[in-house]
Protein backbone atom coordinates (compact mmCIF):
# COMPACT_ATOMS: atom_id res chain seq x y z
CA UNK A 1 0.00 0.00 0.00
CA UNK A 2 1.36 3.18 -0.72
CA UNK A 3 0.28 7.02 -0.56
CA UNK A 4 -1.83 6.49 2.03
CA UNK A 5 -5.09 5.67 0.27
CA UNK A 6 -7.83 5.55 2.67
CA UNK A 7 -11.24 4.46 0.04
CA UNK A 8 -10.74 3.02 -3.28
CA UNK A 9 -14.40 3.78 -5.38
CA UNK A 10 -15.59 1.59 -8.08
CA UNK A 11 -19.16 0.84 -9.26
CA UNK A 12 -19.35 -2.06 -12.26
CA UNK A 13 -22.04 -4.16 -10.40
CA UNK A 14 -25.81 -4.36 -9.58
CA UNK A 15 -24.44 -4.58 -5.83
CA UNK A 16 -23.68 -2.22 -3.19
CA UNK A 17 -20.74 -3.45 -0.92
CA UNK A 18 -17.58 -2.73 1.11
CA UNK A 19 -14.75 -4.45 2.34
CA UNK A 20 -11.99 -3.36 4.21
CA UNK A 21 -8.23 -4.89 3.39
CA UNK A 22 -5.91 -4.47 5.78
CA UNK A 23 -1.73 -4.66 5.24
CA UNK A 24 1.04 -2.01 5.67
CA UNK A 25 1.36 1.53 4.13
CA UNK A 26 5.17 2.26 3.11
CA UNK A 27 6.63 5.67 4.21
CA UNK A 28 8.55 8.09 2.31
CA UNK A 29 11.22 7.13 4.89
CA UNK A 30 10.72 3.36 3.97
CA UNK A 31 9.31 2.37 7.32
CA UNK A 32 6.09 0.65 7.05
CA UNK A 33 2.54 1.42 9.94
CA UNK A 34 -0.53 -0.93 9.88
CA UNK A 35 -2.89 0.53 7.53
CA UNK A 36 -6.44 -0.54 6.08
CA UNK A 37 -8.17 0.70 2.81
CA UNK A 38 -11.96 0.84 2.53
CA UNK A 39 -13.03 -0.81 -1.27
CA UNK A 40 -16.63 0.53 -1.98
CA UNK A 41 -18.18 -1.06 -5.10
CA UNK A 42 -21.10 1.12 -5.71
CA UNK A 43 -23.57 -0.33 -8.11
CA UNK A 44 -26.93 1.44 -7.05
CA UNK A 45 -28.59 1.38 -10.63
CA UNK A 46 -29.45 -2.28 -10.58
CA UNK A 47 -32.73 -1.57 -8.10
CA UNK A 48 -33.23 -5.06 -6.46
CA UNK A 49 -31.18 -6.58 -9.10
CA UNK A 50 -29.09 -9.97 -7.85
CA UNK A 51 -27.23 -10.18 -4.90
CA UNK A 52 -23.46 -11.54 -4.63
CA UNK A 53 -22.57 -15.03 -6.82
CA UNK A 54 -23.19 -18.05 -5.03
CA UNK A 55 -19.77 -20.03 -3.70
CA UNK A 56 -18.19 -16.24 -3.70
CA UNK A 57 -16.43 -15.50 -0.66
CA UNK A 58 -15.20 -11.97 0.03
CA UNK A 59 -13.24 -12.30 3.08
CA UNK A 60 -12.82 -8.28 3.47
CA UNK A 61 -16.44 -7.98 3.38
CA UNK A 62 -17.98 -5.43 6.14
CA UNK A 63 -21.33 -4.46 4.31
CA UNK A 64 -23.43 -6.24 1.25
CA UNK A 65 -26.80 -4.37 1.04
CA UNK A 66 -28.30 -7.80 -0.15
CA UNK A 67 -27.52 -9.59 3.12
CA UNK A 68 -27.42 -6.85 5.66
CA UNK A 69 -30.25 -4.25 4.96
CA UNK A 70 -33.14 -7.27 3.56
CA UNK A 71 -35.96 -5.85 2.51
CA UNK A 72 -38.97 -5.86 5.31
CA UNK A 73 -42.77 -6.43 3.69
CA UNK A 74 -46.10 -6.20 5.24
CA UNK A 75 -48.38 -8.09 2.61
CA UNK A 76 -47.35 -6.59 -0.50
CA UNK A 77 -46.21 -2.87 1.26
CA UNK A 78 -42.21 -2.68 1.40
CA UNK A 79 -41.89 -1.22 4.50
CA UNK A 80 -37.77 -1.07 4.78
CA UNK A 81 -34.65 -2.58 3.29
CA UNK A 82 -33.39 -3.61 0.79
CA UNK A 83 -30.84 -2.18 -2.15
CA UNK A 84 -32.73 0.66 -4.71
CA UNK A 85 -31.33 3.10 -6.79
CA UNK A 86 -28.52 5.82 -4.79
CA UNK A 87 -25.51 6.86 -4.97
CA UNK A 88 -22.68 7.02 -2.43
CA UNK A 89 -22.80 10.17 -0.41
CA UNK A 90 -18.81 11.90 0.32
CA UNK A 91 -18.91 14.93 2.62
CA UNK A 92 -15.28 16.47 3.17
CA UNK A 93 -14.83 18.87 6.08
CA UNK A 94 -12.49 20.35 9.02
CA UNK A 95 -12.94 18.23 12.24
CA UNK A 96 -12.53 19.94 15.82
CA UNK A 97 -8.45 19.67 15.58
CA UNK A 98 -8.83 21.40 11.84
CA UNK A 99 -7.91 18.43 9.93
CA UNK A 100 -10.26 16.73 7.30
CA UNK A 101 -13.14 14.61 8.42
CA UNK A 102 -14.37 12.45 5.62
CA UNK A 103 -18.26 10.98 6.05
CA UNK A 104 -19.14 7.90 3.40
CA UNK A 105 -22.85 7.23 3.74
CA UNK A 106 -24.75 4.56 1.29
CA UNK A 107 -27.74 6.68 0.33
CA UNK A 108 -30.91 5.23 -1.40
CA UNK A 109 -34.10 6.20 -2.84
CA UNK A 110 -36.54 4.29 -1.19
CA UNK A 111 -40.03 3.85 -3.23
CA UNK A 112 -42.74 4.42 -0.61
CA UNK A 113 -45.60 1.98 -1.34
CA UNK A 114 -49.03 1.82 -0.02
CA UNK A 115 -50.66 -1.35 1.17
CA UNK A 116 -51.57 -2.39 -2.49
CA UNK A 117 -47.67 -1.98 -3.06
CA UNK A 118 -48.30 0.48 -5.53
CA UNK A 119 -45.77 3.37 -5.26
CA UNK A 120 -46.74 6.49 -3.63
CA UNK A 121 -43.42 8.40 -3.66
CA UNK A 122 -39.49 8.54 -2.86
CA UNK A 123 -38.13 8.71 0.76
CA UNK A 124 -33.76 9.55 1.27
CA UNK A 125 -32.85 7.05 3.52
CA UNK A 126 -29.10 5.82 4.51
CA UNK A 127 -27.82 2.27 5.26
CA UNK A 128 -26.42 1.55 8.11
CA UNK A 129 -22.65 1.98 7.50
CA UNK A 130 -21.47 5.14 7.42
CA UNK A 131 -17.20 5.46 7.31
CA UNK A 132 -15.49 8.22 8.51
CA UNK A 133 -11.80 9.03 7.94
CA UNK A 134 -9.91 11.18 9.90
CA UNK A 135 -6.74 12.48 8.44
CA UNK A 136 -3.61 11.39 10.32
Amino acid sequence: MKYGVDAVFSGHDEMLERSLVPGEERLANGQSVPHEIHYYDVGMGGDGLRGSAEGFDNPHRKFLAHDDAPEVWEGRQLKSGGKHYGHLEVNVAPNAAGRWSVMLDFVQIFPLTNAAGEVTGWERRTYDDQVILQQR
